[in-house]
């Protein structure tokens, strides 16, 4: 059997939506519509719920580190410089042979893993 994926479709729950919007901004998401954001592998689904329900949400993701998706880039230092511009926080950093790999948390607590592959 085979399977084409054409694209990625990550929701995501916030009751910080501008905050979450700005920072998927920083990470090079352009807005594709009202509550759609595209780097050029994931469109991100952006749902506005009420606070209270999000917040018992959050302190769950937060406490089992709930994974969102990771990204491939070319120049990762640049790339760190800028997130240090912006004041996002780093939250891990791991170097192996063949490439380096960062963590960072977006507002709703949600992990990303952005790396660049040296071969």
């Amino acid at each position: 059997m085979s399977i084409n994926i054409k694209k990625f479709v990550i929701p995501i729950t916030t009751h910080k939506k501008e905050k979450t919007i700005e920072f998927y901004k920083i990470l090079g998401f352009v807005c594709y519509n009202k509550d759609t954001f595209f780097n050029g592998n994931f469109f991100l689904n952006i749902y506005e719920k009420d606070a209270y329900v999000v917040k018992g949400l959050s302190d769950n993701m937060q406490h089992n580190n709930l994974f969102l998706f990771s990204m491939q880039i070319e120049d990762l230092e640049t790339f760190k410089r800028d997130l240090l511009t912006h004041k996002i926080s780093i939250e891990r950093i791991d170097e192996i042979p063949i490439g380096e790999y960062i963590t960072i948390k977006d507002p709703n607590g949600y992990k990303i893993v952005i790396y660049e592959l040296y071969i």
